[in-house]
């Protein structure tokens, strides 16, 4: 009995220890200043730093203007991998941060990326409204 409890306590830890462990290089990314209507990328890399393949699950986008794709295909130990994010300012002048969450089979789970930057509005292109001129001379 000593033995199998001796047995089980040493598997539970070389389990717990067995894990995989997501890294970022860098957690966050200045886009700078844009004009309006430019689209920019950028690549985060990611590291898995445990002892088990690392599975990225998904990445959470806050709106339709920011575009993150990853490979479905396992991180093995040591390895890294690029989590692309696409930013369309297309309609949205001004300053920007957003946020991404990275979901993977670490056991923290979640980690944040964050992309930020200053769009620069388009100018407007609207008409002067004409004016009405009265019928008669011009020096009047």
């Amino acid at each position: 009995m000593k033995y199998f409890f001796t047995l089980l306590i040493s598997l539970v830890v070389i389990a717990a220890s067995a894990q995989a462990k997501l890294t970022i290089d860098s957690t966050l990314h200045d886009f700078g200043t844009m004009k309006e209507g430019e689209k920019v990328t950028h690549k985060f890399v990611v590291k898995n730093t445990g002892t088990t393949p690392l599975y990225i699950i998904n990445v959470t986008q806050p709106c339709g203007c920011t575009i993150p794709s990853f490979s479905q295909e396992p991180i093995e130990p040591g390895k890294t991998a690029e989590i692309t994010v696409q930013y369309d300012s297309e309609g949205h002048p001004g300053i920007f941060a957003k946020q991404l969450q990275i979901q993977s089979n670490d056991p923290e789970k979640y980690h944040t990326i964050t992309i930020t930057g200053t769009v620069i509005a388009k100018p407007t292109t609207e008409t002067p409204k004409k004016l009405p001129v009265p019928a008669g001379r011009a020096d009047d």
